[in-house]
């Protein structure tokens, strides 16, 4: 059984011996191996607030639309 150890960029588990991470694809040259960080060892940390931007602003539009169409409809009465 081999030993496994956490990679340095997304900390899943990958082989000891691996050049490759799987998860992230970044390689692991000792050369090329920087130290984890709070962003760096949990991707969704970063992904949320795209997110939840995202969601804001489809709210945001679907509001602004619904507005605009009973503006219209009082405005443009007969």
């Amino acid at each position: 059984m081999s030993d496994l150890k956490k990679c340095p960029f997304c900390a899943e588990e990958i082989k000891a011996e691996a050049k490759k991470c799987k998860h992230c694809s970044e390689s692991l040259d000792n050369n090329n191996v920087q130290p984890e960080t709070s962003q760096q060892s949990n991707p969704d940390i970063i992904e949320k607030p795209k997110k939840n931007n995202l969601i804001g602003i489809m709210v945001f539009v679907i509001l602004a639309l619904i507005a605009l169409y009973f503006f219209s409809n009082w405005y443009y009465r007969t």
